[in-house]
Parts: C-alpha cells; structure tokens; sequence
C-alpha cells in the first residue's frame, strides 16, 4: 500500500536526520534546529491523520505545504554551513522520493 510506504519512509528520514539537527551548535540548535523538529513531526501527524481518516485531502495538503517549508530549512542550514555538500544530497534525495509519493496519493484522490 502505497500510503504505508510514505510514512515508513517518513520515519526512517526522521530517524536520520534528527541526529544530524542534534549536532547544530547552539546559537541554532534550539531554533531553526527546533523548527525543523517541529515541522518534521506536525508532516508525520498529517500523513498520519490523511492515511486513518476518510477526508484525505486537507491533511495531505497540508503535508506537502509542510515538505516544502522544510526543503527552505534545510536548505538555510546547508548554506549555513551546518551540515556537508554530501548530507545536503542525500536530504534532497530522501525529501524528493518522499514528496513524489505524496505526489501521487494527492493524484489517486483527483483520480477518484
């Protein structure tokens, strides 16, 4: 099931990342470090809310507004220098494949 898949792939990102956002220094661990945290957990809710109930469409949008708001963060903090040229690639990589498959949830909804 396709929708399972998101959120497995989902998770395994969060279990990723938020080791690499625990090694921000301080002046930005507890700020856009805290805001990226944040905004990954409220994208996990939302795929999570959109996969149980029958209204899929607000909690899926809200989702992909979520993903794009943390491709500008993450994409600060690689610029930032908080982070290496090859972990910034394998962001773009996982947050890609993930807003792909959001992409097409959103498109089975329309089909429908």
């Amino acid at each position: 099931m396709k929708e399972a898949k998101i959120l497995n792939d989902l998770y395994n990102f969060l279990k990723w990342i938020l080791p690499i956002v625990a090694k921000y220094p301080r002046s930005y661990r507890f700020t856009l470090g805290t805001r990226i945290e944040n905004c990954l957990y409220e994208i996990m809710e939302q795929l999570q809310r959109a996969y149980y109930v029958k209204q899929k469409r607000d909690s899926l949008d809200k989702s992909s507004l979520g993903i794009e708001h943390l491709r500008l963060l993450l994409r600060l903090s690689h610029e930032l220098h908080l982070f290496d040229q090859k972990i910034h690639y394998a962001i773009i990589q996982q947050l890609d494949g993930i807003g792909k498959q959001l992409g097409g949830w959103m498109k089975t909804l329309q089909d429908n």
